[in-house]
């Protein structure tokens, strides 16, 4: 809840650029908790933040510990995150800000770790590469086919396994 008001106030103020909106974020967040470089709370978030540029047909993305996947003439295009939660403070770089030209069909995808991390009742993960092959198998439907189709076969997954994190996918198509 505090990284979602936090990030509403940025936005609010007219901050467009994701990689500095996630440094003031991790900052703001930071404050909030009053974390000092002790690291005494380990609490972070996660995040994948897109900015498009419909006009242009572009996109800005930054991401904290999520990477975004491009998916462009049947291949995943891995824009990798970089690898430091909002709210490390021992960990004070800036996040890196990526554009990238789109092309039209392509389908972008960002998500969070909980899909990757969900078990089954074998005790086993669902991890990237089935959420790879199985995002490559509906990419060409329509956005409503693909969200039922993944939500079928992650419930199909789990079963009766209790869900162990938040699992979110969020798919745009151009």
């Amino acid at each position: 809840m505090l990284g979602s008001n936090i990030l509403s106030e940025i936005v609010k103020e007219g901050e467009t650029i994701p990689s500095k909106i996630l440094d003031k974020l991790n900052s703001r967040f930071n404050q909030s908790l009053h974390k000092t470089n002790d690291d005494s709370i380990r609490d972070g978030m996660d995040i994948s933040l897109i900015c498009l540029d419909e006009t242009n047909n572009k996109m800005m993305w930054s991401g904290a510990n999520n990477p975004l996947w491009i998916i462009r003439n049947g291949e995943i295009i891995e824009m990798k995150a970089d690898k430091f939660a909002i709210g490390q403070t021992y960990k004070q770089d800036e996040y890196t800000n990526h554009e990238v030209e789109l092309q039209n069909g392509d389908s972008l995808y960002a998500f969070s770790d909980g899909v990757c991390d969900q078990f089954n009742s074998d005790g086993k993960k669902f991890m990237k590469k089935r959420l790879r092959e199985l995002l490559l198998s509906v990419q060409n439907n329509s956005m409503d086919s693909q969200k039922e189709t993944i939500n079928s076969t992650i419930e199909n997954w789990k079963k009766n396994t209790t869900q162990t994190d938040d699992i979110l996918i969020m798919g745009i198509k151009i």
